[in-house]
């Protein structure tokens, strides 16, 4: 299968909202179907716990943090 490279402004989980619920369930079925996912996203310091819930679905998951000013 396909190694991709899904990109994110926005961490996607929970996907309680929005752009979250679909974003989270585009990479849960890509990986269902067997594709290798790999996602990087933006992370605010109070999403970061939430990662870990992403690396059971994707391959690897690649956090970039930012910080409001």
């Amino acid at each position: 299968m396909a190694k991709i490279l899904f990109l994110t402004q926005i961490v996607p989980f929970p996907p309680d909202a929005g752009p979250k619920v679909k974003t989270y369930h585009v990479i849960r079925a890509l990986a269902e179907q067997g594709h290798s996912v790999t996602l990087v996203s933006f992370v605010r310091p109070e999403e970061v716990r939430h990662i870990s819930a992403l690396q059971n679905i994707c391959e690897a998951v690649h956090p970039v943090p930012i910080h409001r000013s």
